[in-house]
Formats: C-alpha cells, sequence, structure tokens
C-alpha cells in the first residue's frame, strides 16, 4: 500500500512557508479564486511531472531565495520522502532544479493534471487525455482499437462542454479497466474545478466517480472546486469534513488550514451539510439561526427594510445604506442549524472555519435558558479557552434576543397582513360565493384571535396558529417568506430586531 501523505512548501508562487496533509481517499481544495487553492496541486505537478512542468522563474515568490517542495509518503508502513530543490540564477535567470527520490517513487507512479480549461491537446503525446487513455488501455487490454477511434472522435469536437462530457466518460472507463488490471504503484488524480461547464447532473455523475476512484488501493485524487455539492458529499470513513483544505489569501501570502474532527466532534454538522447549508463552504462570515423562519426572514429583512444614513457608521456615509446591509455582497451565510441543541456545536465549527471574528449565533430565550446558558459558556470556552460570565456573551458574537424571534413582530402589523391577505384572497378567488358580511365575520374572528395571543407563553406557537387557520395551503417557509416581505415594506419589525441587526453587519465590518 503506497500513499501520498503530505506536502511542505516554501516559497512557491503565493506560498511563503507551509504544510497540508492529505486525506486516505481525497483532498478537497476550496477558497476565493487567486486564494492558492490550486498552487498545492500545481507544487506536486512540478514533481511529479517536472519533465513536462519544469520550475519557472514566475514560480518563485522570492527570486532571491530558494523553493524547496518536499512530499512524504508511505510505502507499506515505510516513511518516504521526495525533495524538489530550486533556486534562480540572478545573472542569468534560469532556474536549476534538483530532485531527490531514492525510491525512484516518480518514475513508477501515474500522474495526471486535468486543469480547468479542458483544453485537450492531441498533439502533445504528453498531454493529461493521452496519459488518462494511456492508463486505461495499459490496465485493460481487451479495449479494441475501435474504441479508441471512438474516444479519439468524441475528443475532436472544441465545446467545452463535450470536453466535460469526455472526461465522464474517460474516468468511467478508467474504472471498468481496473476489474480486469490493477497494479501497486502511486496513482494521483489532480483535478482543477471537475464541475466546470457540466450540467449539474454531469457534476453528480462526475463526484460518484471521483469518489470510486479516490477508493482504490494506492490512488489519491485532489481537486479544487467552487461547487457545494462536491464539497458536502462526505462518507463516513472515505471522505470527511478533515478532508477539506481551506484556502485564504492575508497580505498576499496564501494560508491553509483544515478541521480537526476529533472523536467525531462534527459528525452531526456534517450530515446536515449532506442535505443543506453547504454553501457555508464559500462564504466569508456566518449567521447562525435556530430555525428556518429566521433562516428566511434574516435575508428579506436586510434586503427589504428601509435603512438610512443613520444606520451606517460613521466612517461609511460615503457609501449607500442599502448596499451597506446586502449580505449578498459581503457574502454573509445565514444558516438555519435545525434547534438550540446543536447551535453550540456549530458555533464551534463555523469559528474553526472562518475565525471567531466572522461568526454570529442568534438564539431564544425562553423557558429552557438557564441550560442554554451552559451550553454558550461550554462553546465559548472552546473557541477561546476561558470562562466568561453571562452579560459578556455579546463579546463573543452571541446574540440573545428577549424572547422569541416572534415577539418582534408588532401585533398590529401582523393583523393587518391577515386582514388585507383575507380581503384579496376573498376577491380573487372567491368573488362569487364569498359575502361581504362573509369576510367581515372572519375579521372578527382575526380580532378576537389576535386578543388572544398569549404574549407570556410560546407566542411562535401562538401565530402557528393563526397561519394555519388562515394559510392552510402554506407551507411555513412560503409563509415566512411573504410575511418578512410584508413586514419590512410596512414597518412590521419592532426596531430592537432592527438595531441588533444592523450591528452584526457593522461588527463584521469592523472586524
Amino acid at each position: 500500500m503506497i500513499h501520498l501523505r503530505s506536502i511542505q512548501i516554501w516559497n512557491f508562487r503565493s506560498i511563503k512557508n507551509t504544510g497540508v496533509s492529505f486525506g486516505d481517499n481525497k483532498t478537497v481544495f476550496v477558497g476565493k479564486n487567486m486564494s492558492g487553492k490550486s498552487n498545492i496541486l500545481h507544487a506536486l505537478e512540478k514533481i511529479f511531472d517536472t519533465g513536462n512542468h519544469p520550475i519557472e522563474p514566475s514560480d518563485f515568490k522570492n527570486n532571491k531565495k530558494e523553493i524547496y517542495i518536499k512530499v512524504e509518503i508511505e510505502n507499506n508502513g515505510i516513511e518516504q520522502e521526495i525533495l524538489l530543490e530550486a533556486y534562480l540564477d540572478q545573472t542569468t535567470k534560469q532556474v536549476y532544479t534538483s530532485i531527490s527520490d531514492p525510491e525512484n517513487i516518480i518514475e513508477s507512479c501515474s500522474f495526471i493534471h486535468i486543469p480547468s480549461d479542458r483544453t485537450i491537446q492531441k498533439h502533445l503525446k504528453n498531454s493529461w487525455y493521452h496519459s488518462l487513455v494511456n492508463m486505461i488501455l495499459n490496465n485493460k487490454e481487451s479495449l479494441s482499437k475501435k474504441i479508441t477511434k471512438h474516444i479519439d472522435k468524441e475528443s475532436k469536437n472544441n465545446e467545452y462542454e463535450s470536453h466535460s462530457t469526455l472526461i465522464i466518460k474517460l474516468l468511467n472507463l478508467y474504472l471498468s479497466s481496473l476489474e480486469e488490471y490493477n497494479d501497486d504503484s502511486l496513482k494521483i488524480f489532480i483535478i482543477d474545478q471537475p464541475e466546470n461547464f457540466l450540467h449539474p447532473h454531469g457534476t453528480k455523475l462526475i463526484d460518484h466517480l471521483l469518489q470510486e476512484i479516490g477508493e482504490k488501493n494506492n490512488t489519491q485524487i485532489l481537486y479544487s472546486t467552487h461547487s457545494p455539492d462536491l464539497v458536502a458529499n462526505f462518507k463516513k470513513w472515505k471522505y470527511e469534513i478533515s478532508d477539506i483544505v481551506f484556502t485564504k489569501k492575508v497580505d498576499g501570502i496564501s494560508q491553509y488550514h483544515k478541521i480537526q474532527n476529533k472523536y467525531g466532534k462534527y459528525n452531526k454538522i456534517m450530515i446536515s451539510l449532506i442535505f443543506k447549508n453547504a454553501e457555508v463552504f464559500f462564504s466569508d462570515a456566518i449567521i447562525l439561526t435556530e430555525w428556518e423562519t429566521e433562516k428566511i426572514s434574516l435575508p428579506n429583512i436586510y434586503e427589504n427594510w428601509n435603512w438610512n444614513e443613520n444606520d451606517l457608521p460613521n466612517n461609511k456615509t460615503h457609501l449607500t445604506p442599502h448596499n451597506y446591509f446586502n449580505i449578498n455582497m459581503k457574502n454573509i451565510s445565514i444558516v438555519d442549524v435545525g434547534g438550540k441543541w446543536t447551535l453550540g456545536d456549530w458555533y464551534c465549527f463555523a469559528c474553526e472555519v472562518f475565525w471567531p471574528k466572522n461568526v454570529f449565533a442568534i438564539m431564544d430565550r425562553d423557558s429552557t435558558y438557564e441550560s442554554d446558558e451552559l451550553m454558550i459558556k461550554k462553546s465559548i470556552r472552546q473557541v477561546y479557552n476561558k470562562d466568561v460570565t453571562s452579560p459578556c456573551f455579546e463579546k463573543y458574537h452571541w446574540i440573545i434576543l428577549d424572547w422569541e424571534f416572534e415577539n418582534y413582530y408588532k401585533p398590529e402589523a401582523i393583523y393587518r397582513f391577515f386582514k388585507e391577505t383575507i380581503e384579496k384572497r376573498a376577491k380573487k378567488k372567491w368573488e362569487d360565493k364569498y359575502s361581504k358580511d362573509k369576510i367581515e365575520k372572519d375579521i372578527k374572528k382575526l380580532k378576537l384571535h389576535m386578543s388572544e395571543l398569549d404574549i407570556k407563553g410560546k407566542i411562535s406557537l401562538s401565530y402557528e396558529h393563526l397561519f394555519n387557520k388562515y394559510f392552510q395551503k402554506y407551507s411555513k417557509p412560503a409563509i415566512a417568506f411573504h410575511l418578512s416581505e410584508w413586514m419590512c415594506n410596512n414597518k412590521g419589525y419592532d426596531l430592537k430586531l432592527i438595531k441588533i441587526l444592523r450591528n452584526i453587519v457593522v461588527e463584521f465590518d469592523r472586524e
């Protein structure tokens, strides 16, 4: 069993000095454009395909210093190293490179790097296309010239979509070829953005193929991606959250970090990410909420509330309020964690991914708040390694509402919303059958229901009762969407809530 374990890099492109360990089956790099997520992949290419991709003068971050790229490999339990060293002659501007590979691993391994532009250079026998075809033919001798001609015919089309479709066919053929033949050499597949030019169904197909290939012996898959589908596809013991490498550029230097899922502490979060919330991997900041009502309502409030110049910080008065509070432009994600009992774990996870300054958690203060405080203190202790008292929670970006989110609805605004909606629906759908008297009767009933709202109890249940009575055909998310939009346009939210949301964006901006 031979396995690529880690890489250490010095002075290469936007990398000053970094080290990254690789997953057992596959490793996924995520980050913004130009953050340096592909530089790790190119560093591997410089070692394993140095004949075709030698070190260039432009690869030196500092051309007065040497480039070092060290790869650690485990070969049947034995640790081995490959070291590339390069320096740039300041007089001749020539690059001098040496590679130390005592076990001749490079010569025996198969290395394929599929670029993001999907260029197929058939005239170059050392291109990724020919390398992959040769691997297939070497593995499966029964492939006839007819199949090879079919592959060549597919590759003649210059459209990117056809090229990407061809990759799926080739990877599928490679998988089937392993049924007939498989050797003990190291096989490394590197792909820049596998989702490029693919229909969503094609993205699912290539995800499935890459997963299967990565699970084969002596084989590793490494790719960079902007697709949530290609990140949040976890499989226990095969691909986990610790196999994701997060990339960020700070002051021109690429930084890389991984999430440590020690003792499976983030296993429940991984399940949540598979089905929803995968966009968090591509966000700059995150607001955690308990349920979907807040997840749906908050973006609507940020977008539709009538923000004014007084809402702007003093140093941002040159901006328009609408643009300043646009969370999409700021790349802020709002995540519904599915209940307060997971909010603490999500807070710790999000702080590890985005750094604590880029995370806020919003929680109701209800009858269980005494035990909730223990959860909050525990999460802060895990992130900051310190004990805190209750009044200090906001300092650590925990926002505790006065009661429930629904308590910030103005009751008179809710009443107007129902009244207008009943009248509109009656006029639109039941004009012939719905008499004016009946409309008035329903509105009187509505008034009675509104007066009976139990503010001291769980008001969300009282509101839910009203919605179930008057909007039986509407789902809860649909109601939250329409209601939050209407409340913004009619100033139906308590200004305390608006101040809380305003301060979150200002705090993100300050940090």
